[in-house]
């Protein structure tokens, strides 16, 4: 009993320790308003163009409607190449 009050109060100080470094606002970040919402959908590599066609003509009236009134800010659709773990590699806004 003893010995795992002492690992919880260990990991309490580890914690409270850990959360001392903070980061430098507008150098590691930009605050923004507003919420992000994300959607990653896996499309087989031969059809993307056909999805982001597909995008187009399904949401993108939606969205523009949306805006025009100002329940969204902005939409975006990125397309990342490959399964690499990271970023996406290219933004492509419609247009």
């Amino acid at each position: 009993m003893i010995r795992k009050l002492s690992l919880m109060i260990a990991a309490c100080g580890a914690l409270a320790g850990a959360s001392a470094a903070s980061a430098k606002q507008y150098v590691d970040y930009t605050p923004a308003k507003g919420v992000w919402e994300i959607n990653a959908i896996e499309v087989d590599p031969n059809h993307v163009d056909d999805y982001l066609v597909g995008l187009r003509k399904s949401q993108v009236p939606g969205f523009e409607v949306m805006k025009k009134h100002g329940i969204i800010d902005d939409y975006r659709f990125v397309v990342r190449n490959g399964y690499a773990k990271g970023s996406p590699v290219s933004a492509q806004p419609p247009s």
